[in-house]
């Protein structure tokens, strides 16, 4: 049961690692093809995490309505306040956003803000987190104009961007689609392509200091 369980484990990586390079087919293919097995299922953990890495495939191939109905079912690992929860929240709300879904946003958002503030008082929410949320109440005040937004929010959108560990990209974190270049990809009308270049020159810069 270890060894399989491993496996399927190496599985979800991999469907990680295949989301964050584009590559959605892949991911859904290989998430799809373990799903129905029985000791997967009956392991709610990995039968959740899977869940959630193929609502961000259909995500990423445009199936919002589809994403949004996986990641509305209720899994184990919500019980991560801090973590996965508060992604799967972020991720609902940018298939709202994707499908134009506008007309109860405002709710959600505010809930999502309600949320953070109960969960900080306990957990220790990331600050890239607190700063997605900030840019995310902009962006509805500004009616979902991602330009007038981003004039408002440059300071948390360049933090968001930046390799300050503080607010950077967690590669090890549920955030499979980066929410700095979904935001961009909005605000220029063109597809989502996430820049790893940024952390490659960041990592490369550290061993040279070292």
């Amino acid at each position: 049961v270890r060894k399989d369980l491993t496996g399927y484990s190496f599985n979800i990586s991999k469907a990680s690692i295949y989301c964050l390079l584009c590559d959605f087919e892949n991911a859904k293919n290989i998430l799809q093809a373990i799903k129905e097995s029985k000791l997967v299922q009956s392991f709610s953990i990995v039968s959740s995490k899977v869940k959630y890495h193929e609502a961000i495939a259909f995500f990423g191939l445009k199936n919002y309505n589809k994403s949004q109905i996986i990641l509305s079912q209720k899994t184990e690992i919500e019980k991560d306040k801090e973590g996965w929860n508060v992604w799967i929240r972020i991720m609902r709300l940018l298939c709202s956003i994707e499908m134009l879904k506008l007309n109860m946003i405002d709710y959600d958002i505010e809930s999502f803000r309600k949320y953070l503030e109960r969960t900080s008082k306990q957990y220790e929410v990331r600050d890239r987190d607190k700063l997605i949320l900030r840019v995310l109440l902009e962006l509805d005040r500004q009616d979902y104009d991602f330009s007038e937004t981003a004039k408002e929010v440059n300071d948390e959108l360049e933090k968001l961007k930046s390799t300050d560990k503080k607010y950077a990209w967690n590669p090890d974190s549920p955030e499979l689609i980066l929410f700095h270049d979904w935001f961009e990809a909005k605000r220029l009308k063109k597809e989502y392509e996430p820049n790893f270049e940024v952390y490659r020159s960041a990592m490369r810069s550290e061993g040279m200091s070292e």
